[in-house]
């Protein structure tokens, strides 16, 4: 019965701790594009971080879902949905709730440091980058603003390789930061954003691949597959070693029922298989739609082999 009752009350604690921090939050930062807390929001958010607290993480996946469709203006929906996040260990989810609770609380450092953090966590380097200098000039005395600093040290060389890689320019990290945003739209299901956000990359950098593969997903994934199908069919005609482009018009022509064109291309692949990442993964995944997994196998065992697998890649790989 002891331990019991220490289990509620460190529960309750929690509670309140919550609740007096959001208050203060709230009082802080909140602004008239969001919503307030009401009683009844109050108990659906205390429901929420009980069943957290209990483990029972399907159910308060459920619960928050349809609070954040309802409240998503809520910055202690939003928090509650992180705080869930963060306890599965889900950066991606948990750097978009951080990137809609910094909108929604522009003058809260937490929540810009939080999106910082994130999106290093998810590999978008120079949105990191930006969003730490922008926390350390608004808030140069903060308590972590020593580990941002630090924090931007880490970034820097691979923010620094990457630009070099896409070939930008001299304003490379506003380019970069345009190209991560897209990626940002594409894994948060924003897919129109992301159309838009790669048609202004390729307007500064026309010959920018990447953001022409981007595109041609992002029409697709919004439900204009001729469309998708046009770019990425000229994407193969300008850049006919691009095999995530070619891999990908494999894939739209499967699931457009043209199975022997993406079988041809399939066959082409095989001979000539992906040395770099993205292709690889994009490859593997177009292969394993038309079911020649044994293909699939032999790709990926020499792609390991040749020690060219992205560690965040290996997952998809045993996957498929």
């Amino acid at each position: 019965m002891a331990k019991g009752r220490v289990s509620h009350n460190r529960k309750k604690q929690k509670k309140l701790e919550r609740k007096r921090r959001s208050e203060k939050k709230r009082t802080r930062d909140s602004t008239p594009a969001t919503i307030q807390v009401t009683p009844k929001l109050a108990q659906k958010i205390g429901e929420a971080y009980d069943l957290i607290d209990d483990g029972r993480y399907d159910e308060a996946d459920v619960l928050l879902n349809r609070l954040g469709k309802r409240y998503g203006r809520c910055p202690a929906v939003v928090e509650a949905q992180i705080d869930f996040y963060q306890t599965v260990e889900n950066h991606q989810l948990t750097c978009d709730a951080a990137h809609r609770l910094a909108i929604l609380m522009p003058r809260n450092p937490d929540a810009r440091l939080m999106y910082a953090q994130e999106s290093a966590f998810c590999g978008r380097v120079a949105i990191a980058i930006a969003n730490y200098r922008l926390f350390l000039q608004n808030w140069p005395d903060h308590a972590n603003a020593r580990k941002a600093v630090k924090a931007i040290e880490l970034c820097e060389s691979e923010c620094e390789a990457r630009i070099e890689r896409m070939g930008f320019s001299e304003t490379g990290f506003e380019l970069l930061i345009l190209h991560e945003e897209t990626l940002e739209c594409l894994s948060s299901n924003q897919f129109e954003g992301a159309a838009e956000k790669c048609l202004q990359l390729l307007k500064r950098v026309p010959d920018c691949m990447p953001a022409r593969n981007n595109l041609a997903i992002a029409y697709y994934q919004s439900g204009d597959a001729a469309k998708a199908i046009r770019v990425i069919e000229e994407t193969c005609r300008l850049a006919p070693d691009n095999l995530f482009a070619l891999a990908t018009l494999g894939k739209f022509q499967f699931m457009n029922g043209e199975l022997e064109a993406a079988n041809i291309i399939a066959d082409h692949i095989v001979v000539n298989p992906p040395t770099e990442p993205d292709p690889l993964a994009a490859a593997v995944e177009f292969l394993s739609f038309l079911g020649r997994d044994e293909n699939v196998v032999v790709i990926s065992e020499a792609a390991q082999d040749r020690r060219i697998v992205d560690p965040r890649c290996t997952g998809l790989l045993m996957h498929y």
